[in-house]
């Protein structure tokens, strides 16, 4: 797994949704997952966060300031750094 060093801030809201994504999951030793893309038959891409199990994921590891969390696609650093990762009614963002 590849490394970077990424200024990615969460928002209040998003250190609850994760903390409480975390303590619901029955994934031992948890890891964010941050994408871009649609799901399914949606017509629009955005973001979206999941977990994933730390020891078992492929991709690259991405540490910032606050926690560390995995992409698929290492394009994703430049629309990442120095942003804040906001969630709000379930709805994932990019500031």
């Amino acid at each position: 797994m590849g490394e970077f060093q990424v200024n990615l801030r969460l928002s209040d809201e998003a250190k609850k949704y994760i903390s409480g994504l975390k303590a619901s999951s029955k994934i031992e030793n948890p890891i964010l997952g941050i994408s871009w893309g649609r799901w399914n038959h949606e017509t629009d891409d955005h973001w979206f966060i999941g977990l994933f199990d730390r020891d078992e994921c492929a991709g690259w590891l991405c540490k910032a300031p606050e926690f560390e969390f995995v992409i698929v696609n290492p394009d994703l650093i430049e629309r990442l750094n120095d942003r804040v990762l906001d969630i709000r009614d379930s709805t994932t963002a990019i500031h």
